[in-house]
This record gives C-alpha cells, structure tokens and sequence, in this order.
C-alpha cells in the first residue's frame, strides 16, 4: 500500500491506500470526496516547467516507478475545469463557505492533509460508472478525451524531446567540466615553464663557464713554455735579487771584521787600564808612606812618588781619551 501526494489549490494532499494498479480516475474520484466538491477535474503531471495530464486509465504510481531519479521533480495537481452537468445556474465554481471552514487545516493538523483511502468497489457488485456516479456527475466528457490523449501524446512527445535536451545539456556540461580541468592542467604547466626555463638557462650558462674553464686549460698547456720576451723581465729581476744580496753578504762580512778588530781594540785598552790601576795603586801605597814619616827603600828604577802620580794620571787620561775615541 502506498501513497500518492496532489496539489489541490495550493495545498498538498496525501492520497492514501493505493498500489500500482490504481488509475487517475479513482486519485480524482477520492479526492473530490474528500474536498466535498463536485465538478469537473484533471490531473495534471508537472516536471521542470512543462505538464501533461492523465487520461482516466492512466496509474500515477506507474509513472513515478518509470522515472527513477527523475520521481521527485515530479508533481501531480488536481485542477477543476468547471461545474458538473447537474449544477444549477446558482452555483458557482467556488464551494459554500462552511465547506471551506469544514477543511481549513487547524494548527494541530499535520501541514500535509490527508485524503481518505481510496475504497476499490467489489467488480461483481458495481462497476466504475457506478463509482463515478456516487461521486457525482463523470470527471471528463467522452468529447473531451479525444483531445486530452491527443494533447496527452504531444505532451509526451514535448516530454521525451525536452529529455533528450536535457541530456545533451548534461553532456554539454560535463564536456565543460573536461575542458575547465583541461584547462587547469594547462595553466599550470604553463606557471611551471618560466622556472623551468630558467633553470635551463642557469645550467647553460654554466656550460658555457665550463667550455670557456676548459678552452684556458688546454690553451695553457699547449703554451706551456712562455715566449723570450715573458721570461726577460724576470731574469732582470732576478739577477738584481741575487747582485743585491751578494752586496749585503759582503757588507755584513765587513761590518763583522770591524767589529772583531774593535773588539781586540778594546780588549787592549782594557788591559792598559788595569795595570795604571796597578801602578795608581803603588803610587797612593808610596805617598802614604811618606807622609806617615817611614820612608820605603826606594827603587832606583821607579821615579820618585809626586813623578810617578803625575805621570800614570797623565798616562791614563791619554788612554782613556783614545778609547773614547776609538768607541765612537
């Protein structure tokens, strides 16, 4: 058991009890039961814009079955086309107004109204004119049907092109979707060339040092003994180096035997300097004792002691003077 949900003057109904097998005019037969309202109805099927409407053999649950993913954009409306033929001429296409308050939906109520179960009548007791007529008058003029099935078919026509459509648009789009991913691909293979071209430019160029490296290298040895003119400055140079550390070997040999010959100078003033001590000395020893009244025996060699003073000072300032001379 299944059910079905209509749009019925903008409000949406819940047609229940029903199964594959149900046809539109039993949908239409319960709910203009369950408004209270006789006249003349269709259903009408809507799908993205376009509708078609049911003949009465029609099964509505078959049609969504058929569907598959397409089932819930999928909306069937009820719509009334006018009176019935045993309406007076007083009646008019909207119901009385205690009809109106007798379905208005309260704040409890669920915000989908529900129509009573379709009661599918026993096919030995009553047929389905019988059914139409507890209804009231039928739903749909015989003339009518004619050109609701032709209707019927260019809608289903208008529906299967507009599903070809459809299908193409979706493969249109996924196309799209390919080539905006294509190009993405493409955007960054080309954010990616600049560095790579640069790096190829940085490994070129140092290629190019490496050539330029190896062409001095084998230029070098080929020239490996430089010309006459090359070597002539530094042999120049050379000599010079070698004339001027000669000078200053023999300069400094000079300087050593003048320094040698200063020392032995000196070592022989320093010898004549202590024997005038010596004779200093005697000379003090000889001028003590005269004064002290003891005469020593006097050497004839010796000169008297006020002689022998003057003549050892006299003696060593000459000395010292010259080898105050000699050290300068």
């Amino acid at each position: 058991v299944m059910e079905l949900k209509v749009w019925v003057e903008g409000v949406v109904r819940v047609v229940c009890g029903l199964s594959l097998t149900t046809s539109c005019q039993d949908v239409v037969i319960a709910l203009a039961k369950s408004l209270g309202r006789t006249g003349r109805y269709l259903l009408i099927v809507k799908l993205r814009g376009a509708e078609r409407q049911l003949v009465a053999e029609d099964c509505p649950l078959q049609h969504l079955s058929q569907l598959g993913q397409l089932a819930p954009e999928f909306h069937f409306v009820l719509r009334r086309t006018g009176p019935s033929r045993g309406d007076g001429a007083s009646s008019g296409p909207c119901p009385p107004a205690h009809l109106k308050r007798t379905w208005t939906p309260s704040p409890r109520a669920s915000p989908e109204p529900r129509a009573s179960p379709v009661s599918f009548p026993d096919p030995h007791s009553s047929t389905k004119e019988e059914v139409f007529r507890d209804a009231g008058p039928t739903v749909v003029r015989e003339a009518e049907l004619e050109d609701l099935e032709r209707r019927l078919r260019q809608n289903e026509a208008d529906l299967m092109l507009g599903l070809r459509w459809e299908e193409k648009f979706q493969a249109e789009v996924d196309r799209e979707e390919d080539l905006q991913r294509g190009l993405q691909r493409l955007h960054a293979l080309m954010e990616d060339h600049p560095h790579q071209l640069e790096e190829l430019q940085a490994h070129s160029v140092q290629l190019e040092q490496e050539v330029q490296l190896e062409g001095h290298r084998l230029s070098s040895r080929a020239d490996s003994r430089p010309p006459e003119e090359a070597l002539r400055p530094l042999k120049q140079e050379l000599r010079y180096r070698w004339q001027q550390g000669e000078d200053l070997e023999a300069a400094f040999s000079g300087t050593q035997r003048d320094l040698q010959a200063a020392e032995q100078k000196l070592q022989g003033r320093r010898e004549m300097i202590e024997e005038l001590n010596k004779e200093l000395r005697q000379c003090k020893l000889q001028q003590f004792i005269l004064q002290t009244g003891a005469p020593p025996p006097r050497d004839p060699r010796r000169p008297l002691p006020q002689q022998c003073w003057h003549h050892g000072a006299a003696e060593g300032l000459d000395v010292m003077k010259s080898s105050t001379a000699e050290l300068k």
